[in-house]
């Protein structure tokens, strides 16, 4: 074993029920541990002690009792997080499956309630059931018109109406009509979240009070539902705000392409060396491990703008390519510990497109970039505000945006 390839970032080690408990394997591990780890963290409590990974004996397929088991799951998710780790090494793969769904324990679906939404709820079911997820549905359906009075107005209809109790329960009746094909299906752990209000604001207090692992949205309204200008300015506004604000990723189902959520093989992380593109390479790297996928590296020299503007000497392009390339070996690749399934690739045009391009040449499953606009675009351009919103409704593949690195933190521990 050389010494000088030994993992850097904190480990901790779980021991399946069968290695230690049944085998009396337990000193084992810790002694590979001492080999190839320098920063060794262990549970409490650990060895014949230790907490189950909530996996059954295998039996962890199952999904008859999965409420049951998210609630369990819990105590060792606590466990493992307050070792501080940021690997999780295991030599049992039922442990390792039982482990890896720890990723996402709660996933807020925001939805309006319309056919623009099926996407989203598509994949926001789908991935609650994979991954044994409580799922958390919002409808924010009212913005209070008057203070201190119970008028709001519908954001579906423009219209007042009276907010009362029968009403309430006549909006959570149809939220539930529209979705009872995927709730029995599925059979997925879910709670029903109406309130009125400032659509963004709602959603963040939500996955806030709930300590949302995702936030799942729709891009857009549909050309079929009402297209007001005040209905299409108020959807892009939210998107950006809860994108730009949320301290959990977002996943923005841009187009009802996106919303098959599969087998994940290739994921597409998107780089301006931007500090947010750092805590969106930490998540994109830990998704790329969790489904044992290819990571592919792109950047577009965007020669729409800036020194790069009226360049047609391919050379001083050609150099620039090579140096984003050594910039992405040294900021990234330096933090891949060995992990080889990787491309770099490094193209020149308008950022938005070439991206969107290269997701669909590279046969991306999952798009992964910053969002970190500082400033809220006005409303006849919210719709169509950073280069993730331009990417998000122009991909065929799902774009998850990432940009607060307290919340990321703690989504990579698990």
């Amino acid at each position: 074993i050389d010494p000088a390839k030994k993992i850097k970032e904190p480990v901790t080690y779980h021991g399946s029920c069968n290695y230690i408990r049944n085998g009396g394997l337990s000193h084992i591990g810790r002694e590979i541990m001492s080999y190839i780890a320098e920063d060794f963290r262990e549970m409490t409590p650990n060895g014949e002690h230790n907490f189950c990974c909530g996996g059954g004996g295998g039996l962890n397929g199952i999904g008859k009792y999965r409420k049951e088991r998210n609630t369990g799951q819990k105590v060792k998710r606590d466990q493992i997080l307050a070792t501080g780790a940021k690997l999780v090494i295991t030599p049992c793969h039922n442990c390792w499956d039982a482990i890896r769904e720890l990723m996402f324990k709660k996933i807020l679906f925001a939805t309006t309630g319309t056919p623009s939404c099926d996407a989203a709820a598509r994949v926001a079911f789908e991935m609650a059931k994979r991954y044994n997820t409580e799922l958390f549905i919002i409808n924010v359906f009212g913005i209070p018109s008057r203070s201190f009075s119970q008028v709001i107005t519908d954001l579906r209809t423009g219209d007042e109406i009276d907010l009362h109790d029968d009403q309430l329960a006549t909006v959570k009746n149809k939220l539930k009509k529209i979705y009872q094909q995927q709730i029995q299906d599925y059979n997925t752990p879910h709670d029903i979240i109406l309130t009125d209000g400032i659509p963004h604001t709602e959603i963040l207090r939500a996955a806030r009070k709930n300590e949302i692992d995702l936030i799942v949205m729709g891009a857009r309204t549909s050309t079929k539902e009402n297209t007001g200008s005040v209905n299409r300015h108020l959807v892009g506004r939210t998107l950006q705000s809860v994108a730009r604000s949320a301290r959990c990723p977002v996943l923005i189902i841009g187009r009802a392409a996106a919303s098959f959520w599969g087998g994940i093989s290739n994921i597409v992380f998107g780089t301006d060396f931007s500090k947010g593109s750092n805590q969106a390479f930490e998540f994109a790297f830990n998704l790329t491990k969790m489904f044992n996928a290819s990571l592919h590296f792109f950047h577009a020299i965007d020669i729409s703008s800036g020194p790069f503007e009226f360049t047609k000497n391919q050379e001083v392009i050609e150099d620039r390519i090579r140096e984003v390339r050594g910039m992405i070996r040294k900021r990234y690749i330096s933090k891949m510990e060995g992990y080889n399934d990787y491309e770099i690739d490094v193209w020149e045009g308008i950022p938005y497109v070439e991206i969107v391009k290269y997701a669909r040449e590279s046969f991306a499953d999952l798009i992964v970039m910053a969002h970190h606009t500082k400033k809220m675009a006005p409303p006849e351009e919210s719709v169509l505000g950073s280069n993730v919103e331009q990417v998000v409704l122009r991909s065929n593949a799902p774009v998850i945006s990432v940009n607060h690195p307290a919340r990321q933190k703690k989504i990579d521990n698990k």
